[in-house]
């Protein structure tokens, strides 16, 4: 762990102590809950802190595109055919930029805390997503199950000749 790790952690804690201060009282039952669970696994703490930790990082990161992206409308330069409000112009526009991909915001792999948090969030995330996964499935009856899909829609386009290479 380095100063890095440990400034994280203790913003982490200085905001929990904030939130306790002004929570409203905390369901018995699901804290004694907790307990016992956090008694099978002394290090669930450790686990949830760094999956805590890489969700902020993440939700700051989306939050900072939504910015970006509600922002390059007024960027845009207006003008063009009725269609392009709709379609968008045929060329790109002298001056315009393509649309860009999130910048990357994951830091080089280091040791320490912060070294491990992304595995343990991914871990995290995607046993939490296999579950729902798993849980869904079981919760569609047997016979949704055991339908077959539906076939693709006929749209009786196939056979029109409109893709005729004749024209």
């Amino acid at each position: 762990m380095d100063g890095n790790d440990r400034q994280i952690i203790d913003g982490l804690f200085d905001r929990l102590r904030q939130v306790e201060a002004q929570a409203p009282p905390r369901d018995a039952e699901a804290e004694a809950h907790i307990r016992r669970r956090l008694e099978e696994l002394p290090a669930a703490p450790y686990y949830l802190a760094q999956t805590v930790l890489v969700q902020e990082q993440a939700l700051a990161a989306a939050q900072e595109r939504v910015r970006q992206l509600e922002a390059e409308p007024a960027r845009r330069p207006s003008g063009g055919g009725f269609l392009d409000s709709f379609l968008g112009p045929a060329r790109p526009v002298r001056g315009s930029r393509l649309p860009q991909t999130a910048p990357a915001t994951a830091t080089p792999p280091r040791g320490g805390f912060m070294g491990g948090a992304m595995q343990t969030a991914l871990g995290v995330a995607g046993g939490i997503l296999a579950a729902q996964a798993i849980s869904s499935a079981f919760a569609a009856g047997s016979a949704e199950a055991a339908a077959p899909p539906e076939p693709p829609l006929d749209e009786g386009f196939g056979d029109a000749g409109f893709m005729d290479e004749s024209w």
